[in-house]
C-alpha cells in the first residue's frame, strides 16, 4: 500500500499540460500497488483501445484511475476539461509492440468539443491484433464531425479485423466496418464513426 497522493501533471510554472488549465488539488491517496495499477492500465486498454475526443480521452481515464487507486474514497474530482479547443502535432516516429507497430512522418491536429481537423504524413503499420491488417497512407486530411470522421488521401489498407464490436475487411484501399461502429473506404476517401 503507497501513501502517495494523487494529483494533476502541470507543466513548467504549474500551467496546466494539455486542454486549458485545469485543477491542481489532492484528490485521495493511493492504496494500490504498482502491479495492480499495471493490470488496471492494460484492463482499460483492452476495453478502450480507440482514443476519441469527446468519451475515451485521457482525462476520463485519469478520473477511472483514481477512482480505482483509492477505492473510491477521494474527495470531489475537478471537471473534465473537454469544451476547450485542443491542438498538437507530432514529428516522424516509430513504434513496435506486441503484434503492432508503426511508422509516421508527423501528424497536426486540432479538435474541439464537436468539431476537428487534422493532416497526417506519410505512415504505415501493421497489426496481427484480432486479425490482420496492413496499411500505408501516402497522406491525409480530414474532418471530424461528432463522431464521424471523413479523410481524403491515398492509402492502401488491406486486411481483416474484429476489434471495438465491429468486423473489418480491406483490400488495396477499399474496405467496410460493420458492427458498433460503421466505415466505407476506397483508396481516396474513407468514413468512419467512432
Amino acid at each position: 500500500m503507497s501513501e502517495t497522493a494523487m494529483r494533476d501533471e502541470k507543466g513548467v510554472n504549474g500551467e496546466a499540460k494539455g486542454l486549458g488549465r485545469c485543477f491542481e488539488e489532492i484528490v485521495g491517496v493511493n492504496h494500490m500497488s504498482s502491479g495492480k495499477i499495471l493490470r488496471f492500465c492494460q484492463e482499460y486498454v483492452q476495453k478502450t483501445p480507440r482514443y476519441t475526443f469527446h468519451s475515451t480521452n485521457c482525462q476520463k481515464f485519469a478520473i477511472e484511475l483514481i477512482k480505482f487507486a483509492t477505492r473510491n474514497r477521494h474527495s470531489r474530482l475537478p471537471p473534465v476539461c473537454g469544451s476547450t479547443v485542443y491542438t498538437y502535432a507530432t514529428r516522424p516516429s516509430a513504434h513496435a509492440r506486441e503484434g503492432e507497430g508503426k511508422a509516421s512522418v508527423g501528424r497536426c491536429e486540432a479538435r474541439g468539443a464537436y468539431f476537428g481537423v487534422q493532416a497526417d504524413g506519410p505512415a504505415a503499420s501493421f497489426s496481427v491484433k484480432n486479425g490482420a491488417m496492413l496499411d500505408a497512407k501516402a497522406g491525409s486530411a480530414g474532418l471530424q464531425v461528432l463522431n464521424a470522421q471523413v479523410e481524403v488521401g491515398l492509402q492502401l489498407r488491406t486486411g481483416m479485423a474484429v476489434k471495438n464490436g465491429s468486423f473489418e475487411l480491406n483490400l488495396l484501399g477499399f474496405g467496410l466496418k460493420l458492427g458498433r461502429n460503421f466505415g466505407v473506404s476506397t483508396p481516396f476517401l474513407w468514413i468512419d464513426t467512432e
